[in-house]
């Protein structure tokens, strides 16, 4: 067996062709997938942000001042991570 190749079309050996073929019916049933969002990103680490505290609501008598009230937010931190044997 040869040790080296002349052909330059090597797509076939490339795992990433094959992946999505065995992924993407998997992402497609889970219920996981289903109820979330995906978000491709390239970027090391992902900011979220999370509501906290909803503002609140009462009930005023007609004519009473209304008080505005905002949400309290976070940030979640997602950084991508690797696994590895």
């Amino acid at each position: 067996m040869p040790l080296y190749t002349s052909t330059t079309n090597t797509r076939g050996l490339q795992p990433d062709d094959f992946g999505p073929l065995v992924v993407q019916p998997t992402i497609d049933q889970a219920v996981a997938a289903k109820v979330s969002r995906v978000v491709t990103t390239s970027a090391s680490s992902f900011r979220i942000p999370v509501v906290t505290a909803d503002a609140s609501a009462a009930w005023v008598a007609e004519g009473d001042e209304i008080t505005p009230s905002d949400p309290t937010l976070a940030e979640s931190l997602s950084r991508r991570r690797r696994s590895a044997d």
